[in-house]
């Protein structure tokens, strides 16, 4: 039944509402649906306050709800239609009970209900919650709202319509926390510049991840060093390379000039024992790179030929088209990597002159036409520096032990300097610096290896001089299998020379092994009961020559059966010695050779443990900074620096989880 009602309103305006009366054939039980607002409203409407409203299919009441709850929908019908409501209750009821009654078909049984959401303990919500965890947050760098951005939602609703995606509250307070956990574990399990705040940092970083008695060497240099040695080491001649087009805007500010004060470092002592600091080896490289630099004045023209070259091959198309139809490229030089610009300079000269010439002549740059003059100058520079350049290079790997490529670089780069002085036509003078250079920054493992015959020549010791000397430089190379002796034997020294240096690495990694094994202290105190033992035979031999009294028992063949004891100092120095004239002899040369053949080197394998965990350079961690450049993106300026440290660590140590 149907009626109309006048409704007076507080203006004293009127309005009619038309109500569909309470009468219970107006319900239809063959039409139950599964909630309240379905079953008994239509016309859901989203209002411009951003609350929804209903209309009642029973009274046309428009019923409005507040919040994301449809509590006063069914306040509605259980006040005003109370009766309806228990129908459909019963009829719910009823209909779950006979679907209980039906036999399950094959897809209810077996197949995935698409609105089913996985449990939080999931395999697949777990490894789903890794994939954004670990491969998009943490590897690619992606910001963390992404997990509340709607389209990414989408997405992964596309990928699979039962996982549930974790809120950024949930990622920022537990995911990544735990993560981090996870990865410290790790780390402190299997891990071995001046200032006082420096210090501090080290030193509470070092006890955050309890590895006091893990500390083998500290890589370090000076911070005017690393600004000389990086920030603006350009070949000459080729500034021109790096100069603005006219049509740029040239926004450079000239830099403060840098004055190149080395502190001379002081050491404590001289006991080997006691060192823990070591330079950078590429820094120190770079330093001796710039102070040959310095004196390139005779080469000066031809390079800038060259760089004029490769800047007009990036800049003109009609140039670089040229080029690339004789399939020739010209790499572009970094500012800050002197090794770069070397590497441009390597490329050039591969080209075949006459043809780089007619192709210059071609597109009317007959100005930059290298010359005979030329041609021999640049390949005397580029033979000059091309072991430096080699040595720069691989020495930052982090891949494969680098401190083991010091010793034999300098040693190599040495006598190629002295042959190529002899040999040079044009730049003999920049050979000289250069060797200069190496023998006051690197002249401490120079005079281990006892390059200079002449004790009398005098050397100006840079700060770095000293802290070559450390045994540590002379062993690496012999547990690495690439080189062993072999950077001894092919070198210029003395044959008399080579074998008293061999015989000193021999006798290093001997004693390095014994106190990493920890019998230096064993040794002493079998010497002291040896001689003790000796004394009480000598007193009485007649009571020595007797058989000593042993219990006899059952299964003594077989039973309770003690583990051999411990070997004594002889014999591991014994053991020692065996292993290093064993892998002396190895034909393989593989660097983690020690590594493969641990059972047979158990000694030599736990020393290159040790040493091979120190890295030549800090290169490293300069690429540390680099993920933390690329996480703390303009965009994403909001990072709190816990956040930016838990992200940086992770990325770096992605291989851990």
């Amino acid at each position: 039944m149907t009626t109309s009602l006048h409704d007076l309103s507080t203006d004293g305006s009127s309005s009619d509402i038309t109500v569909i009366g309470n009468d219970p054939a107006a319900f239809d039980n063959d039409k139950s649906l599964n909630t309240v607002l379905e079953q008994f409203f239509k016309d859901l409407k989203t209002l411009d306050d951003g609350s929804k409203s209903a209309r009642c299919i029973l009274c046309s009441t428009i019923v409005k709800q507040s919040t994301t709850s449809t509590y006063n929908y069914g306040r509605h019908v259980h006040r005003k239609h109370k009766k309806e409501m228990e129908l459909w209750k019963a009829e719910v009821v009823s209909r779950k009970v006979d679907d209980q009654k039906k036999q399950p078909t094959i897809n209810q049984s077996f197949g995935q209900q698409s609105n089913e959401k996985y449990s939080a303990r999931s395999n697949r919500q777990v490894e789903l919650t890794e994939v954004i965890v670990q491969d998009l947050i943490i590897d690619l760098g992606l910001p963390l709202s992404v997990v509340d951005h709607p389209a990414f939602l989408r997405a992964m609703n596309i990928v699979d319509p039962r996982f549930t995606v974790l809120s950024r509250r949930t990622l920022c307070r537990d995911t990544l926390p735990s993560t981090l956990n996870r990865v410290m574990t790790k780390v402190k399990q299997n891990w071995p510049h001046t200032g006082d705040n420096l210090r501090q940092q080290l030193e509470d970083t070092i006890a955050a991840f309890n590895i006091e008695d893990k500390l083998v060497r500290i890589v370090t240099d000076n911070a005017s060093n690393n600004l000389k040695a990086f920030d603006e080491l350009v070949i000459p001649g080729f500034e021109v390379y790096f100069e603005p087009e006219d049509d740029e805007d040239e926004h450079e500010d000239d830099a403060d000039s840098v004055e190149n004060t080395e502190n001379h470092a002081q050491i404590d002592g001289t006991n080997q024992e006691e060192r823990l600091r070591i330079p950078c080896f590429s820094h120190t490289l770079q330093l001796v790179v710039g102070d040959g630099l310095k004196d390139c004045e005779p080469a000066k023209a031809s390079l800038a030929k060259v760089a004029a070259i490769a800047k007009f091959s990036h800049k003109s198309t009609s140039f670089a088209e040229v080029l690339q139809r004789e399939n020739i490229s010209i790499p572009i030089a970094v500012k800050t990597r002197w090794n770069s610009q070397h590497h441009t300079i390597c490329k050039v000269l591969e080209i075949s002159h006459i043809l780089l010439n007619d192709l210059l002549r071609s597109v009317d740059r007959t100005d930059l036409i290298l010359t005979a003059r030329d041609i021999i100058i640049l390949q005397e520079f580029a033979s000059i520096f091309a072991l430096f350049a080699e040595a720069t290079t691989r020495s930052q790997a982090d891949k494969t032990a680098s401190i083991s490529l010091v010793a034999p670089s300098i040693l190599s780069i040495y006598f190629d300097l002295e042959r190529e002085r002899t040999n040079c036509k044009y730049l003999g003078s920049l050979c000289r610096t250069l060797v200069n250079s190496l023998r006051e920054r690197f002249g401490g493992l120079l005079e281990r290896c006892e390059v200079f015959a002449d004790n009398n020549i005098k050397i100006k010791r840079r700060s770095t001089y000293d802290l070559y000397k450390d045994d540590l430089f002379l062993i690496a190379p012999f547990l690495d299998g690439r080189f062993k002796f072999n950077w001894i034997l092919a070198s210029d020294l003395l044959d008399s020379t080579k074998e008293q240096l061999t015989n000193t690495i021999k006798t290093l990694v001997l004693k390095a092994a014994l106190q990493l094994h920890g019998s230096l202290n064993n040794t002493l105190e079998a010497n002291v009961e040896s001689s003790t033992t000796d004394h009480c035979d000598a007193e009485d031999e007649s009571l020595s020559k007797l058989p000593n009294f042993k219990r006899k028992r059952l299964f003594s063949g077989y039973e309770g059966q003690k583990t051999p004891a411990k070997k004594k100092r002889s014999c591991v120095s014994e053991a020692i010695e065996g292993e290093i004239s064993m892998f002396e002899k190895e034909d393989s040369g593989e660097s983690s050779l020690i590594f493969k053949k641990k059972t047979t080197y158990p000694y030599l394998q736990k020393l290159a443990t040790k040493v091979f965990c120190i890295p030549a350079t800090s290169a490293p961690v300069e690429r540390v900074f680099s993920s933390s450049g690329i996480l703390m993106r303009p965009h994403r300026s909001r990072l709190s620096k816990n956040m930016l440290s838990m992200l940086t660590l992770l990325k770096c140590n992605r291989h851990l989880l």
